[in-house]
């Protein structure tokens, strides 16, 4: 029977080290395989001599099942692949005598006097030693930290606050008083649309009560006021004659208006 390549490949896994499904599979010379991978390695039994809890999921998560995931824990605090418990990362990245932690979870780069280390995972985190290494394991340098700008000189000045809110607000005052001293409030320009509502707005209550009720403004003939008002103007109007169509003209009896 033809040994499988994926448990062969355990071995190129140092002790003090992790690996992902992904770089086991590069490991036996099949990239495209890394569930295979998984496979081989989920099927082996806790007591196998061979390192398979060197091998982790592509976020750096430990076995799905507890109690394997308790064994590899405690089988990678042994070897120093992850922190013991309590210590802090930083403090064992430089036990190590690593330069960098990378956090599996996002594959971000920290140098070790990085103080965003202290807020990683402690479960999901690999230390290495040199530059080559971080891009072969797709780990990449985190952007430096967002640093918080001083406020500027005079910023308060433009924020309305402090001094500057004083001198504005005394000579704003005084410029809209006048030389006279007298209250003179301005009235505020009014837009388009405001306009417009003055003008749909209800003029009766009976109106009002129609639009409270769900009418529509622009149907001003069709609520109760505004049909009143409409039939009042067609009466003042008066009746149209022929009842509003066009007259004909009248041919009489007995002769035929094509006669010449």
């Amino acid at each position: 029977m033809e040994p499988n390549p994926y448990l062969q490949a355990l071995r190129g896994v140092a002790a003090g080290r992790t690996a992902s499904f992904a770089e086991l599979a590069r490991l036996a010379g099949r990239p495209a395989a890394a569930r295979a991978a998984g496979r081989a390695v989920a099927a082996l039994p806790t007591d196998d001599p061979r390192p398979w809890h060197r091998i982790v999921q592509s976020d750096g998560g430990l076995a799905p099942d507890p109690e394997r995931a308790a064994i590899q824990v405690e089988r990678l605090r042994a070897e120093g692949a992850r922190p013991r418990p309590g210590e802090d990362i930083r403090a064992w990245a430089r036990r190590r005598r690593a330069r960098f932690v990378g956090n599996w979870r996002s594959r971000a780069l920290y140098e070790v006097e990085d103080e965003r280390i202290a807020g990683l995972d402690p479960l999901r985190v690999e230390v290495l030693r040199d530059d080559t290494q971080t891009v072969e394991r797709g780990f990449y340098f985190a952007p430096p930290s967002p640093v918080t700008k001083p406020p500027r000189p005079g910023a308060d000045r433009r924020s309305g606050t402090g001094a500057g809110t004083g001198a504005g607000t005394g000579a704003g005052a005084g410029a809209r008083t006048g030389a006279g001293g007298g209250d003179a409030p301005e009235r505020p320009a009014r837009t388009a649309a405001q306009r417009r509502a003055d003008r749909l707005a209800p003029e009766t209550p009976e109106e009002e009560e129609w639009v409270l009720s769900g009418g529509s403004r622009r149907a001003r003939t069709s609520s109760p006021g505004g049909a009143a008002r409409a039939a009042k103007s067609k009466r003042a109007a008066g009746p149209k004659p022929n009842g509003g169509r066009a007259a004909r003209p009248s041919t009489p009896r007995g002769t035929r208006s094509d006669a010449v």
